[in-house]
C-alpha cells in the first residue's frame, strides 16, 4: 500500500459488526415480550374471586332437545342442588314433555317459556316441578306496539307471581345495550341474565365495564334482582379458558353463572372442562387458576334431588340479599322459603 494513501478498513455489510439498532430491537422485542407474557402468567390469582366464582351455582342452557340429550344424566353427575338446567318452551309445551320424566335427580329444571299465554291454565301441568320460568323478550317489537318489551315481562311477572315462582329474564343483545329496556325488565324480574358474545370478544376487563354498566342500571331500578352472567362453550381449549376469564373478572358482579351449549363433541368437552375448572377444589396455593387438568371432586358437586323451597339464588358465600326464591308450584299453593 502506498505510504500517503488512507487506510481502510472493509467489512462485509450483513456482518454482525454492522447491526444496527433497528435490527437489535428486532432480535430483542421478542424475547422481551416473552418475558412479560411469563411474568404476567406467574401473577397469583385474587383467591377471594376465585372462591366466590367457584361458589357460584351455574345455569346450563341446552341449545338441544333435552329429553333427547346426555344433559340429565350430566347434572345427575356433577349438579349441586342450586345448579340449574333449562327446558324449553319446545320440549315443554310442543312437545309436552314433562319434568319428572327426565330422570333428573340433581339440580333444578327452569322452564322457558315463550310468551304469559304458556302460564295459562291449560299450560300449568307442563311447569310442575320447575323452580323457574325464563323468558327471553323477542328482538323486534310486534308490529303496532311500542312497549313490547315491557308488556310482556310486566305480564310474566303477574303470572309467576300468582304462582308463587321466579322470574328469569334475559335480553337479546341490542335490547341489552337499550339501557331504558334493562331498567324496565329489571323492575319485574329476580333474575336478569347478561349474555353478549360480541362484546365478550373485547376481551375480560372491557366486559366487565359492559357488566358493570348493565348491573348498575338494573340495580337502581331493583336493588334485590340477581344477576348471572353467562358465557357459551368453545371448539378449543383456548377457547374454553378464555370463557373462563370472563366469568372470572366478572365473580364479583354475579350471583349465578350461566353457560350455553350443544351436543357436540367439542361443546360437551368444553363444558366437562369448564366445570373442572369453577368446581376445582383444594389449596389455591398449589396451582393457578383455571389451570388445566384440575377435576372437581365428587364432594364438590354432590348434592340432593331438587325439592319444595329449593333456592335458586345465592350461595353461602355471596353478598348479602335476599335468596328466598322458591320452586314453582302449578296450583300457586307454595310461598318462598
Amino acid at each position: 500500500m502506498p505510504g500517503g494513501s488512507p487506510r481502510t478498513l472493509k467489512v462485509d455489510p450483513p456482518g454482525p459488526v454492522f447491526l444496527t439498532m433497528k435490527r437489535l430491537l428486532c432480535l430483542w422485542l421478542p424475547l422481551l415480550l416473552t418475558a412479560m407474557s411469563a411474568q404476567e402468567a406467574s401473577t397469583p390469582p385474587d383467591l377471594p374471586r376465585l372462591a366466590r366464582l367457584r361458589a357460584l351455582p351455574i345455569t346450563l342452557y341446552p341449545e338441544v332437545s333435552l329429553p333427547r340429550s346426555t344433559y340429565p344424566a350430566f347434572m345427575n353427575q356433577h349438579a349441586r342442588p342450586e345448579d340449574a338446567i333449562v327446558l324449553s318452551y319446545l320440549d315443554a309445551f310442543k312437545s309436552g314433555a314433562r319434568i319428572s320424566k327426565l330422570g333428573i335427580q340433581r339440580g333444578q329444571v327452569w322452564i322457558h317459556v315463550a310468551s304469559d299465554r304458556d302460564l295459562t291454565q291449560g299450560g300449568l301441568k307442563y311447569i310442575e316441578g320447575a323452580s323457574a320460568i325464563l323468558y327471553v323478550p323477542a328482538a323486534h317489537p310486534l308490529k303496532g306496539s311500542k312497549d313490547t318489551l315491557m308488556i310482556d315481562v310486566a305480564g310474566l311477572a303477574r303470572s309467576t307471581a300468582t304462582l308463587k315462582c321466579p322470574l328469569i329474564v334475559g335480553l337479546e343483545p341490542g335490547d341489552a345495550r337499550n339501557f331504558a329496556k334493562v331498567r324496565e325488565v329489571a323492575a319485574h324480574a329476580a333474575v336478569l341474565t347478561i349474555y353478549d358474545h360480541q362484546k365478550q370478544k373485547g376481551g375480560p376487563e372491557a366486559y366487565r365495564r359492559y357488566v358493570e354498566r348493565l348491573v348498575a342500571e338494573a340495580k337502581a331500578v331493583n336493588p334485590k334482582i340477581l344477576i348471572e352472567v353467562a358465557v357459551s362453550t368453545g371448539t378449543s381449549d383456548a377457547a374454553t379458558t378464555a370463557a373462563s376469564s370472563l366469568l372470572y373478572v366478572c365473580a364479583d358482579l354475579a350471583d349465578r353463572i350461566g353457560i350455553y351449549c350443544d351436543d357436540t363433541p367439542e361443546s360437551l368437552t368444553s363444558l366437562a372442562r369448564l366445570y373442572d375448572m369453577l368446581r376445582a377444589t383444594g389449596p389455591e396455593s398449589d396451582r393457578p387458576a383455571f389451570a388445566p387438568g384440575y377435576a372437581a371432586s365428587a364432594s364438590s358437586s354432590r348434592g340432593q334431588a331438587c325439592t319444595t323451597g329449593s333456592r335458586v339464588g345465592l350461595p353461602s358465600t355471596s353478598r348479602s340479599r335476599p335468596s328466598g326464591l322458591a320452586s314453582c308450584n302449578a296450583a300457586g299453593r307454595r310461598g318462598s322459603g
